[in-house]
């Protein structure tokens, strides 16, 4: 008890560090008008929370989704925020990581190397335009959620052998948002499976 006592209270501070710097990028793209979605652990931790706690989703970046056309002005924001591209790019077509006191970003401009699903447009069109005090970002719906977290990541990190149990815990809180919008959400589900 101890032991998991410690991991929530180090990951309960991790997650503090990557809330503000999340909300500090949100300010910066907003000011510079740069439309940015946030994603996965990104939206699910913090600005449309699935867990009781935010200290419970484990988090080891920033997932943001921009506009092909604004990865200059993306670059350059992150830049002016004190982030630094790694010198590792695992996919240069697709995504860029910067980083800043250790904490990741990574920055997508499409969703994967996969043609079929690569073009990131549906989930534009189907994104919610949340606005506020710090300016206009935008949150995919339900269903893209449910969709980057589990067909992109299986396609894309190849885990089709196994489910990790946080994977499994975050599926049935993303479900049971999917379901409460109806069956139209379900059978979009099912099509996009």
């Amino acid at each position: 008890q101890q032991a998991l006592h410690d991991v929530f209270i180090r990951n309960a501070k991790q997650n503090i560090v990557f809330e503000a710097e999340l909300r500090r990028i949100l300010t910066t793209f907003a000011t510079r008008k740069i439309p940015l979605m946030p994603f996965k652990g990104s939206v699910s931790s913090f600005l449309h929370p699935l867990y009781p706690s935010p200290a419970i989703r484990v988090l080891s970046d920033l997932d943001l989704l921009i506009r092909p056309q604004d990865r200059e002005a993306a670059f350059a924001g992150l830049a002016s925020l004190g982030y630094a591209p790694t010198k590792k790019v695992p996919l240069p077509e697709v995504e860029r990581v910067f980083t800043q006191d250790g904490v990741l970003v990574d920055l997508h401009w499409q969703l994967m190397r996969i043609p079929r699903y690569a073009n990131a447009d549906r989930l534009w069109r189907r994104a919610h335009r949340v606005e506020c005090s710090r300016g206009v970002y935008y949150i995919p719906s339900i269903l893209d959620q449910f969709y980057m977290r589990f067909l992109h990541d299986t396609l894309q990190d190849h885990n089709l052998p196994t489910l990790p149990m946080n994977n499994a815990y975050e599926a049935i809180l993303l479900f049971q948002q999917v379901e409460a919008e109806g069956e139209s959400a379900l059978e979009a589900l099912a099509t996009e499976a």
